[in-house]
């Protein structure tokens, strides 16, 4: 690893050959005695062979024993020991070098280990202490919510939002304590008409707005879990409750008329028999909501998410559904007569029974969805997509369906009196139970050799360019997909 000690020497070898090393550095005292010894030897000896002639200077001259042959020799083995010794000096410095490396590291490991083990307990304290704190602050303000007085009840409920926020696990208790609060404060609903919230209940009205506020703040939620928060029953005339996280609430026959509750969360949430009259919906997310009975006369749903949701005879009369998304919702035995739902998405839709009468679908997707008896008298539909829709005794007097993709659909026993089909595409349609179809009416439609008419209408011309003339005029081309 990067930064930590190989187990090398300084000179890159290894440990067992620098030890040889040294060891053999350690007896060349000795080594260099013997060879010291072993010259004296040779030279005495030869001296003592040619001793006769050692007064001859024309002996000394020639000898094969030269004066300066012996200083080089006796320097050369005089500078070996010094070689030696700065060898062994370095090797020693080396080692002493690597040695305060080793040390420099491990003190700068241990100081590093000691660094983070410091942050680590002061983060514990930090938050053990913070956590205390929140505490402390969640359960003064508990206390304090119960004040006779609204001033101090207001300054819980500022407490509340801060302990929220700062300390989510705590959210879930707020909006308890919250959803209790307004049980025992705001009168429930009842049939017929009730009185507005008395203020001599409530206290101060920024106090309940506040308290609405807190319902936006969202309960975490571990996975495969639900919130149940119980809002059964209560009266939210007008309330301000945009945004509100409300995942999974029960407001079965909660008062919501004329609330504000644009782009709230409301998955799962259980609205059976809630009113919502007038109500702002406006972008909010009720997939796979529980809206049985639900009223929601002239509210405003668009570009809401209704996706799966359970709305069997849920009143949506006069409602804006612009762009709204219905796909997969049940929808059976609805009201929704004069509904605007221009560019919906109803795809897979349960409409049977429904009542569509005036109703806006203009551009809408309805492919496969089921409409058996349903009621869509004077209902503008032109440009919708029905492939694949079964309008089986579905009721479609005087409805606008020009330029309808209709491809595939089962309209056995379907009443089409004064129906206009203009433009509309009816290829693979199973029409041969219809009611009210005339000559007049399906010459300006598109169909097929597929298309499957009552017994007494003629096909028309044109439709048998549909598939063996393609290039006639009147078959259009058009992507009904």
């Amino acid at each position: 690893m990067p930064g930590s000690f190989s187990g090398e020497s300084p000179r890159g070898t290894s440990p067992t050959r620098a030890r040889g090393f040294r060891e053999w550095l350690g007896l060349w005292p000795f080594m260099y005695c013997a060879i010291v010894c072993a010259i004296i030897a040779v030279v005495a000896y030869q001296a003592l062979v040619e001793l006769p002639e050692l007064g001859s200077i024309k002996h000394w001259a020639g000898s094969d024993l030269r004066i300066h042959d012996v200083l080089i020799s006796v320097g050369t083995f005089l500078a070996v020991p010094l070689l030696l010794w700065r060898i062994r000096i370095a090797d020693r410095h080396a080692e002493a070098s690597h040695a305060q490396a080793e040390a420099s590291h491990a003190l700068a490991r241990s100081a590093g280990e000691q660094v983070v083990l410091g942050v680590d307990r002061l983060a514990k304290e930090l938050l053990r202490d913070q956590s205390r704190l929140v505490a402390e602050r969640f359960e003064r303000a508990v206390e304090l919510f119960g004040h006779d007085k609204a001033s101090v009840r207001l300054g819980a409920v500022f407490a509340f939002e801060q302990v929220a926020r700062v300390s989510p696990e705590h959210a879930s208790a707020v909006r308890a304590i919250v959803a209790a609060w307004l049980r025992d404060n705001i009168p429930p609903f009842v049939q017929g008409r009730p009185k507005e919230p008395d203020p001599d209940r409530i206290g101060d009205r920024s106090l309940l707005d506040i308290l609405y506020a807190l319902l936006r703040i969202p309960a975490p939620l571990e996975r495969g879990t639900r919130s149940f928060l119980d809002l059964r029953e209560l009266n939210f005339v007008k309330a301000d409750l945009q945004e509100a996280q409300l995942e999974g609430a029960r407001l079965d026959r909660a008062r919501l008329h004329q609330a504000n509750l644009h782009r709230a969360v409301l998955i799962d949430a259980c609205l059976k028999e809630a009113d919502c009259w007038g109500s702002d919906l406006s972008g909010a997310s009720l997939v796979g909501a529980d809206l049985q009975a639900v009223r929601f006369r002239k509210a405003d749903l668009a570009g809401a998410q209704l996706t799966n949701a359970k709305a069997e005879g849920a009143d949506l009369s006069e409602a804006n559904l612009t762009a709204a998304n219905l796909s997969g919702a049940a929808l059976l035995n609805a009201d929704l007569t004069s509904v605007r739902a221009e560019r919906a998405d109803i795809s897979k839709a349960k409409l049977d029974g429904a009542r569509l009468i005036d109703a806006d679908l203009r551009n809408s997707d309805l492919r496969g969805a089921s409409l058996v008896g349903a009621s869509l008298v004077e209902a503008r539909l032109a440009g919708v997509k029905l492939n694949d829709a079964i309008l089986r005794d579905c009721i479609l007097s005087n409805a606008d369906l020009s330029g309808a993709c209709m491809d595939g659909i089962d309209a056995a026993g379907a009443g089409f009196d004064g129906a206009v089909l203009t433009g509309a595409r009816l290829h693979g349609a199973k029409l041969g139970e219809a009611i009210g179809l005339g000559f007049d009416v399906l010459k300006y439609a598109e169909g097929d050799e597929r298309t499957e008419l009552p017994a007494d209408l003629s096909r028309p011309d044109h439709w048998r360019g549909s598939i063996s003339n393609p290039g006639d005029p009147l078959s259009s081309r058009r992507d009904c997909g």
